[in-house]
């Protein structure tokens, strides 16, 4: 995706992050590693669960935190680190219910140590240790796919400064769309606020706005952590209203937007169910005969087609998509765009897969009939 973020993203990884050093520093977390990059290239491989270099490293990699944690250097940096590892493969291999094991385990550590505000006093290694790089979004991964609560919080992450930034940096931009737009009006403080910052988010990322700074691509997904643990303190997935209001689609699909930044390794599609199912949901069931929501199904069901559903879904999203272009009166592309620009929206991103999807439901090269089958929820 780095050609897509519009040059302001330095995608590289530093020689001298923790991460590449621990590699090669930390047996536990080089044998973790190795076993996520074979699952990364041999993904039919790890899939069956049986090929024996992946066992091998993987087991290595428990074995040796196991003796760590049974010992005198269960609370040290680099038993933690070596968790994290553990973490990140069961996320590779779609085994959530084992990656939400290892975060329980990172808390209770923490605790052991004074808590996550503990770290505080020592600012390196609580970004060692907690900060979300691209490869261990695990916290939040895992609330994406059951649901539940993150178990640390917004609060616990080293990102408030980089949202300032943005703030400050879009500060006129923000005033005058808060004054002149009716959207984010309806909305509670608290979700409105996430939302302008998503905005300005949005805004920095497609380059609207000329910037000689490039973010680094570790504050960029402190970044992207800390709004998606801040939609979850507003609202877990399991506790949505999932149809009928304005802000409670707009708070799904919020979190939906932000998923753009959380594929998986190498590139792929993640796999986050509570996520989906909530948002195809209530994409459903919004009633469109307002032109403010209207425009919000539009934005969701586009943004919701590039992140989270996939071909199948397309038998119910397409014929959604025709009816609000109906309602709306939208012939070309144009005007999908002009309405899109009302929310946050990526166009090196996100066009390809919404010009194409806006296209076939206004051709109506769809089977119509299919749009009555059985939506597959879960």
């Amino acid at each position: 995706m780095s050609e897509d973020l519009g040059g302001r993203i330095d995608t590289r990884i530093p020689v001298r992050s923790m991460w590449v050093q621990n590699t090669f520093t930390n047996e536990a977390y080089f044998h973790s590693n190795v076993a996520v990059s074979i699952a990364i290239f041999e993904p039919e491989a790890a899939r069956s669960g049986t090929d024996p270099e992946i066992l091998r490293h993987f087991s290595r990699s428990l074995h040796l935190v196991n003796e760590r944690l049974s010992g005198r250097h269960a609370l040290e940096n680099s038993t933690l680190i070596a968790i994290i590892g553990l973490s990140q493969f069961e996320r590779v291999q779609d085994n959530y219910e084992e990656a939400l094991v290892h975060v329980q385990g990172l808390n209770r550590l923490a605790l052991l140590r004074g808590g996550i505000a503990g770290f505080r006093d020592h600012p390196a290694l609580m970004q060692k240790l907690f900060r979300q790089v691209p490869s261990n979004t695990t916290d939040l991964e895992i609330a994406l796919y059951f649901g539940t609560a993150t178990t640390f919080r917004a609060e616990d992450l080293p990102s408030q400064s980089l949202t300032l930034w943005l703030r400050d940096l879009y500060k006129k931009d923000r005033q005058n769309y808060y004054k002149s737009q009716k959207i984010a009006l309806g909305l509670d403080d608290s979700l409105q606020a996430i939302f302008l910052d998503i905005m300005s988010l949005a805004a920095f990322v497609s380059g609207r706005t000329p910037c000689p700074t490039k973010l680094q691509i570790y504050p960029f997904h402190d970044m992207i952590i800390f709004l998606g643990f801040r939609l979850f303190e507003i609202r877990p997935l399991d506790q949505a209203e999932l149809a009928t209001t304005y802000e409670s689609l707009m708070h799904l699909a919020l979190i939906g937007f932000l998923t753009t930044f959380l594929r998986g390794l190498a590139g792929r599609a993640s796999n986050f169910k509570a996520a989906t199912s909530s948002l195809r949901k209530a994409i459903l069931e919004a009633p469109i005969e307002g032109s403010h929501f209207q425009k919000l199904v539009l934005w969701s069901a586009l943004i919701g087609r590039h992140v989270l559903f996939n071909q199948d879904d397309e038998c119910w999203l397409l014929p959604r998509l025709a009816a609000v272009g109906y309602a709306m009166n939208l012939d070309g592309w144009c005007g999908v765009e002009e309405a899109l620009m009302d929310f946050p929206w990526i166009p090196s991103i996100h066009n390809k897969t919404a010009k194409r999807l806006w296209n076939i439901s206004k051709e109506g090269c769809f089977e119509r009939e299919r749009s009555v089958e059985k939506i597959p929820w879960e």
